[in-house]
């Protein structure tokens, strides 16, 4: 029977020592949630109340930020807290549903940021062809006192004008412009972000559902499912 005590013991041993001290390891990473908590609060709060000083708040996607930090917050705190209070001093049900919902929640909300950015990169870059293609043309002209040639450059090109001589730059940029409503912040959000998070709504319930370890009531505390 000693050959088995033995590792059952030191088992528990590592569980009690993993991450530290009980006591030190709650006040570590309860304060680190604390901490995340408020820093990233305290600056989507500042980004969205100073957005209408922000010279370039068009090309910036506002909803797709501040979803993003929400679901940073809902990770950061919910992992502060699960390694305070590991391995059996906090409900799996508070670990399960921030899981899914952030993890979801950031990955697509990440994902919109850089299509939007991509974009607005690829339009601008479109731009800068167009607007560096431009040579002024030079003409002459014969002045009777001197008969000397001056060379004076012709007034610059309008947009349209540009197009029509098929400027480098053109063809993207009008192939940009059609993409420009499935880039904007208002649709990412409306048409990929709500209906990922229906998903993960829906995929949290039906596994919270099936799994006994999951239940409210009583809360359980041993979690088997969730981030092993």
């Amino acid at each position: 029977m000693s050959e088995f005590s033995l590792p059952d013991n030191n088992n528990n041993n590592n569980n009690i020592a993993a991450g530290g001290p009980k006591v030190w390891r709650k006040t570590i990473y309860s304060s680190l949630a604390i901490l995340s908590f408020l820093y990233l609060s305290i600056t989507i709060f500042l980004f969205y109340i100073r957005r209408r000083k922000i010279a370039d708040i068009r090309y910036r996607p506002l909803r797709l930020n501040v979803l993003n930090v929400i679901a940073t917050i809902m990770l950061c705190v919910i992992f502060s807290l699960y390694s305070a209070f590991y391995p059996d001093q906090f409900p799996c049900v508070l670990v399960h549903w921030p899981a899914y919902i952030g993890v979801f929640l950031y990955c697509s909300s990440l994902t919109c940021r850089v299509l939007s950015f991509s974009w607005i990169a690829k339009y601008n870059l479109a731009k800068l062809r167009m607007s560096m293609a431009y040579t002024p043309h030079q003409s002459s002209f014969n002045y009777s006192n001197n008969h000397n040639n001056a060379i004076m450059p012709n007034p610059p090109m309008s947009p349209t004008m540009r197009e029509r001589l098929d400027f480098p730059g053109v063809k993207l940029l009008n192939r940009l412009k059609k993409l420009r409503h499935f880039t904007t912040d208002k649709w990412l959000t409306k048409w990929i972000l709500c209906p990922t998070m229906a998903f993960a709504f829906i995929l949290a319930l039906i596994v919270q559902i099936i799994t006994p370890d999951l239940s409210l009531s009583p809360l359980q505390t041993n979690c088997k499912v969730v981030l092993q």
